[in-house]
């Protein structure tokens, strides 16, 4: 920091944050500094900090003279956040001194942050790499900064893991995973349902599967040990709900059915859809939709190939063609449903009457049409 000479003479006697703190350094005797005369001073942080630096000098009249600087050692980044009524998958995305979920989402509802270690439970302060279900009373918007993330090692065990990325974007084809332990097509965001997902945004929270105990590496600059994407097949069905489809129709057995596999259900007051054994892929003619709503009536798409014929089942045993959008649960509960594959009604295209021949044991005349 350089700081210009006065037009009358002066002394430095202290530098500090702020006149309710002491000194960091206090000077004595002061350092006399003649008319004009300039002078430079060098500040180290090890983190970043919004705080002002004062700096008092002692005038030729016994005043004192204030002069404020903002040290901000490395740049912090800054990103805009929206969270939606309700649950929200979140992340920490810089470093902080204080981690603690009433410092880093203050509008959030106070004892709703959980983690997931083969089930959930109770949380009280973020981690990076690390993602977290946080409930909010009412939509809600900030803007965190702070010292950037560049790269994340994060830990995986076998099976499902919820973890969050760094502080730039990042492609899942991105991640660097040298032991080729994630299973392609399992990460999935949520945004008042799970959808599948090809990036991990700062701030967000994110589960991914893994077939194997181990790490990967989250930077937004790797070109090594690439993921190689997945894919669902375009001949497949589906039915939809919201960013959620569910698909359906194939009888191939090399399908990866694990690629379908979904993670563990949101919270109690969440929104999901998924077929029974936490999968999106129904590999036979009928099979059952679990439901989990907040008691809104369920809305689906159904996207049904040429040629094919499927129908849902509600509680009621109300059969309902499976096409286009249907709507579910208007003044009932929603908890399943059944979707089965149905032939289709043949209409005859021609009619024959044959000749009557009486019965010679009994009244009765059989005919044949």
């Amino acid at each position: 920091v350089f700081i210009e000479g006065g037009e009358q003479d002066g002394e430095l006697v202290y530098v500090a944050f702020d006149w309710e703190h002491p000194p960091i350094l206090e000077l004595d005797p002061p350092l006399y500094l003649e008319m004009n005369q300039g002078l430079t001073l060098e500040a180290t942080y090890d983190n970043w900090t919004d705080e002002t630096l004062e700096f008092g000098f002692l005038s030729t009249d016994e005043m004192m003279i204030l002069f404020g600087y903002y040290y901000l050692g490395e740049s912090p980044s800054a990103i805009p956040l929206t969270f939606q009524e309700g649950w929200n998958l979140v992340g920490l995305p810089f470093e902080y001194e204080n981690t603690s979920v009433e410092s880093i989402f203050p509008q959030a509802e106070a004892g709703t942050l959980y983690q997931f270690d083969d089930t959930y439970t109770n949380a009280t302060d973020l981690e990076i790499g690390n993602g977290y279900w946080l409930y909010f009373a009412e939509g809600a918007s900030t803007v965190l900064s702070g010292i950037p993330v560049e790269t994340s090692v994060v830990e995986l065990t076998e099976g499902w893991n919820l973890i969050s990325g760094i502080s730039s974007t990042v492609s899942v084809s991105d991640i660097y995973d040298p032991q080729n332990i994630f299973v392609p097509g399992t990460v999935y965001g949520f945004n008042g349902t799970y959808f599948s997902s090809e990036i991990l945004s700062p701030g967000k929270g994110y589960w991914i599967n893994a077939n194997q105990n181990g790490s990967i590496l989250l930077s937004a600059n790797n070109t090594q040990n690439r993921i190689e994407q997945s894919h669902y097949s375009d001949n497949l069905n589906s039915i939809s709900f919201g960013k959620m489809s569910l698909y359906f129709g194939t009888e191939n057995s090399d399908v990866n059915t694990l690629g379908y596999s979904l993670p563990p259900t949101p919270p109690a007051g969440g929104n999901d859809i998924r077929f029974s054994g936490d999968t999106k892929l129904c590999t036979t003619d009928e099979c059952v939709i679990e439901v989990m709503n907040d008691g809104e009536p369920l809305t689906l798409e159904c996207e049904i190939n040429d040629g094919e014929s499927w129908e849902i089942i509600d509680r009621n045993e109300r059969v309902t063609p499976c096409s286009d959008i249907l709507v579910f649960g208007v003044n009932d509960i929603l908890e399943s449903l059944v979707l089965r594959k149905s032939t289709p009604h043949q209409t005859p295209t021609e009619f024959a009457l044959y000749s009557a021949h009486p019965n010679p044991f009994n009244p009765v005349t059989t005919i044949r049409v």
